[in-house]
């Protein structure tokens, strides 16, 4: 199999996990499916779960930590960070320097 229909591949078995996190079939802070359990769910190999979790991961869904598995982020680093932002912005009375 070509590196191309590869990476469509494991982008395309992602698009489901991501569905769900959105959709909120995995809450905040809800464990994620075992790699074994994708791999039976998808029919494909386990490298291609770890591919899809990274890629999860990548956008900010989901957090991974060694001995307890895989959880879905309770919110986006990038929107904690924007929050954060503006509220420093708010505290220095709007000035940006």
């Amino acid at each position: 199999m070509s590196e191309t229909a590869s990476a469509r591949g494991y982008r395309q078995v992602a698009t489901v996990p991501r569905e769900r996190i959105e959709f909120g079939q995995y809450p905040a802070r809800s464990r994620l499916p075992t790699e074994a359990l994708l791999v039976d769910e998808f029919g494909v190999a386990r490298d291609t779960v770890r591919r899809v979790i990274a890629l999860l991961a990548e956008d900010a869904l989901v957090v991974t930590s060694h001995g307890r598995g895989r959880h879905r982020r309770e919110t986006s680093p990038r929107k904690s960070f924007a929050d954060r932002s503006w509220l420093s912005l708010r505290v220095r009375g709007g000035h940006g320097g």
